[in-house]
């Protein structure tokens, strides 16, 4: 089953993480009626920071729409990027592959892997997101449909 979600205030939170350390993967199949904003799909963060997350985007608002995985500590970024984007108002499926703490990798519809080998180590992990980013800001919410959303601890 589908949950949709607005654009602006709609999303699915729950205080808890489902993991807070490698290795993480999170998936999902999505819906999005739009390619000129960055959406989060799944994300774990911590609410009273914007520095400390693992997530997966679709990033509407990059020339291609891809998805990224990233995951940040502090001042340290790591992003994998998929090689190809999206289409609006089309079903795709998104996975962030979260290895070790230097190893990232995204894949959209199976393919269009992107990989990266920057070192973040997210930390003080206290909230589990569907449709926006788990963080203190409001920063990526969905607009169309999220299905089938999952974390593993596998990679």
């Amino acid at each position: 089953m589908a949950r949709s979600f607005n654009g602006s205030s709609q999303y699915l939170s729950r205080s808890g993480v489902v993991l807070s350390s490698v290795p993480i993967t999170m998936a999902c199949w999505f819906y999005s009626t739009s390619n000129s904003a960055k959406q989060r799909l799944i994300s774990i963060g911590d609410k009273d920071s914007t520095n400390d997350f693992f997530h997966v985007s679709a990033m509407g608002n990059v020339t291609g729409d891809p998805l990224r995985a990233s995951a940040k500590r502090g001042g340290a970024l790591g992003t994998a990027t998929t090689s190809s984007g999206y289409s609006t108002n089309t079903w795709h499926h998104a996975a962030a592959v979260f290895i070790s703490n230097s190893s990232r990798k995204v894949y959209l519809d199976a393919g269009s892997v992107g990989s990266n080998t920057a070192s973040a180590t997210p930390a003080s992990l206290d909230t589990t997101r569907i449709g926006l980013r788990a963080s203190s800001g409001t920063d990526g919410p969905m607009a169309g449909r999220i299905a089938e959303a999952a974390i593993w601890n596998i990679a």
